[in-house]
């Protein structure tokens, strides 16, 4: 396994888990993510967009299904 498959991997087990702090850990302090919405930059910015993913996604049946859509979305078995 590749670093990056165990980053995604982490990444959704933490989302799926509802673990804020632990979906974080995958990004530096300068971080920069890209959204439809605009650019996000550093971990203030993409916690504000994890907290609003985990209330609207926050649902053990949400996360489990989002997790699986994302996981062979991203890397196909």
């Amino acid at each position: 396994m590749n670093s990056t498959q165990r980053v995604v991997e982490n990444h959704i087990q933490r989302f799926r888990e509802g673990d804020l702090e632990g979906v974080l850990e995958d990004f530096s302090p300068e971080a920069v993510v890209f959204t439809p919405s605009g650019t996000l930059k550093g971990k203030s910015e993409i916690k504000t967009l994890f907290q609003n993913l985990l209330e609207e996604f926050g649902k053990p049946e949400h996360r489990r299904r989002c997790a699986r859509q994302s996981s062979r979305a991203i890397m196909p078995t």
